[in-house]
């Protein structure tokens, strides 16, 4: 059994455990029969964590309640806040920063998940709580949870999840073999009708006290847990596991509790679990009974490998495309995309990787180091060569970074992120046959020793990780099936057919830049409140980003999408493609990839022929409907003059 380390980048940290066994048997109350594996809390989550979130997003107004006035005036409860509206503060009581959180709501609790799931690149990266995002509310397409009525339904991209009732039951009393029912753990705080108290005041323990079959640890007594699900017959949520209050006879498999989920409860908590694959495989079970287990083993979510990235789902296939802008948008399959453009410390990361013993293609350039918005910093020393991002460019963006650059990082993710020091089959490079994308002819052509041809650079069949191509890019910004009306696409990737703000996007307005010296660039993922409809930042100012796509189909130039901070709107807006020669590295140019979504790689798929030979009649120019109609013409003209003659022939025949 795997354990996962989440750290909350304070002095405290939530810890994962992993459920595996996928397959199992139901117990005997219908629930925990799961086909899929998933991580779940190793413990509750405990004051001092959920101290840390109101500190980030309750400071100013608790317009939600996520604080309590139970969590401070009740025993149980570990929780002071100080100050008054406006400059709040939260802190925990004295000994309490280990006890599990108690007075919170079901929906706290969901707010509390959000904030995680908005938080995921941060916790990958080790950035402080101080800089997180203070989100914490949800859409049906934003965040882990819809918090906009209730019963708030778990999004299926969910990164981060309060566990429905077969995820919780199962962590807690399946042991890999068989349901242990109605035992009890030793030590599990529960209260006794006879000698009262388990424990000596304040009654409730820190957590840690009694470890299940898989791990976890106070799934019996202590605090009740809330889960996903609801009572049969009303919006009220479950908790189970008893409590410290409860007899033990409540902590047995099957016996539930229920309220309002916008009630604080004194003995109530709850635990967290965190995906292991992508969340599309997870099923919110409020049955009971789980859904088939996939054909297909997703890849995991998240780069495994301290990259950080995050991806996110593009659904919605074989959408129409864009009527405006040359039917382009239209993918007829699923595919993720990154949130957010490569950072210099993912790109730094590469190098170390593949770069440190020779650097045969040029993968860093000086400029990285000595130009403008360059955030690198190539350090040779008795150890050897190393490149680090310099003080506060990590989490800005890559520049300086050619096509073929972007295509060799995209050979090393799905190599899996080899760490040898060089650059070669299976780190960067590709054949016909290996890799995302075939090396072969890459130096000859940039050389100018070959000529570029249609097919160069596009990416092999199983490739795991590539360079989006342009419909794929320009579905992932502007495209949003919730739109009313015939078209369903924004003219800017901030989700507005009119040009941003600059708080919403760098890029110049009125000769003004949004962000001057000595950065001009925003931190990669900065603007998160002007995201496109699937979750994706940036992809209109900051950087252009590379795509797949020759320009306009022209030979030499690739396409490059999103204008940059140095750009006017012109480069946001959906109609503009911007040619890149294929050797270019400019200050400007940059990036992010796309992910397969099944472990089989990327493979092509054809449009609907219908939407196929609609959108070449509709494209076709004047000149060329007129070539083909006079072609057409023509053909009918010798069709009839064929059969006249073959029927005169006959005429003649009979005389």
């Amino acid at each position: 059994m795997s354990l996962i380390l989440f750290a909350i980048y304070s002095s405290y940290a939530i810890e994962f455990v992993s459920i595996e066994h996928p397959g199992n048997i139901a117990n005997k109350y219908g629930y925990g029969a799961l086909d899929y594996l998933y991580y779940i809390g190793k413990y509750e989550v405990t004051n001092a964590q959920y101290c840390d979130f109101l500190n980030c997003v309750a400071q100013k107004a608790d317009s939600n309640r996520l604080f309590s006035p139970l969590m401070q005036q009740h025993f149980f409860g570990g929780i002071i806040r100080d100050g008054r509206k406006g400059c709040y503060s939260y802190q925990c009581k004295p000994g309490y920063e280990n006890r599990p959180i108690v007075g919170v709501t079901w929906m706290s609790a969901i707010r509390f998940i959000n904030w995680l799931h908005y938080n995921a690149d941060n916790i990958e990266n080790e950035v402080p709580i101080a800089q997180w995002s203070a989100r914490t509310e949800g859409t049906d397409v934003q965040g882990a949870y819809d918090t906009r009525s209730v019963p708030c339904s778990r999004n299926k991209n969910a990164l981060y999840w309060l566990p429905n009732r077969s995820e919780w039951e199962k962590a807690a009393y399946y042991d890999g073999n068989i349901w242990l029912h109605d035992s009890i753990l030793p030590n599990a705080n529960c209260f006794s009708p006879e000698s009262g108290w388990n424990r000596p005041f304040p009654h409730i323990a820190q957590v840690g006290l009694s470890e299940g079959p898989n791990g976890t640890f106070d799934q019996q007594g202590n605090a009740a847990e809330w889960v996903e699900n609801s009572t049969a017959d009303s919006v009220w949520k479950l908790a189970l596991g008893g409590s410290l209050i409860r007899p033990k006879e409540y902590a047995y498999c099957g016996v539930v509790e229920g309220d309002d989920p916008n009630k604080s409860i004194s003995t109530f908590g709850f635990r967290v679990c965190k995906s292991m694959y992508n969340c599309d495989s997870v099923a919110t079970i409020c049955t009971g009974v789980s859904s088939p287990s996939p054909k297909k083993i997703p890849l995991p979510n998240r780069i495994q490998d301290r990259q950080g990235t995050i991806y996110v789902r593009v659904s919605n296939p074989n959408n129409s495309g864009d009527p405006i802008n040359q039917y382009k948008g239209s993918v007829p399959y699923e595919y993720d995309i990154a949130r957010t453009e490569l950072s210099n410390a993912q790109y730094c990361a590469f190098l170390n990787a593949v770069a440190t013993v020779a650097d045969p293609y040029n993968l860093f350039n000086k400029n990285m180091e000595t130009g403008v918005c360059g955030g690198i910093e190539r350090v040779k020393d008795s150890v050897g060569v190393r490149y680090i991002p310099k003080p506060g460019w990590e989490n800005k963006p890559i520049v300086y970074i050619s096509f073929y650059d972007l295509a060799r990082y995209a050979n090393w993710m799905h190599y899996g992120c080899p760490n040898n020091g060089v650059s070669e089959i299976g780190t960067t490079e590709g054949a016909a046959n290996q890799g995302a994308y075939d090396t072969s002819d890459f130096e000859l052509v940039r050389s100018g020793r070959k000529l570029a041809y249609k097919n160069f650079g596009v990416r092999n069949v199983g490739a795991r990780f590539w360079i989006p191509n342009e419909d794929e890019w320009f579905k992932a910004a502007y495209y949003d099936p919730t739109l009313i009306g015939g078209r369903k696409y924004y003219n800017y990737p901030t989700r507005s057919n009119d040009a941003p703000s600059q708080d919403k996007a760098n890029y110049v307005v009125d000769d003004e830049l949004a962000i001057g010296a000595p950065w001009f660039v925003a931190d990669v993922d900065s603007y998160e409140s002007a995201a496109s409809y699937y979750g994706t930042v940036q992809q209109g100012g900051n950087v252009w980003e590379w795509i797949e796509s020759w320009q306009y189909g022209q030979i030499g130039t690739r396409g490059l999408r999103g204008g940059s901070w140095s750009y006017t709107a012109f480069g946001l807006n959906a109609c503009n493609t911007d040619p890149g020669g294929i050797n270019d590295r400019s200050y400007v140019f940059g990036g992010r990839l796309c992910k397969a979504v099944e472990e089989s790689g990327w493979y092509p798929v054809s449009k609907p022929l219908g939407r196929s030979l609609y959108e070449f009649v509709v494209l076709l120019s004047p000149k060329k409907i007129f070539f083909i109609m006079f072609i057409f013409a023509g053909m009918g003209v010798v069709l009839i003059c064929l059969i006249i003659r073959m029927l005169i022939r006959r005429l003649c025949v009979k005389h």
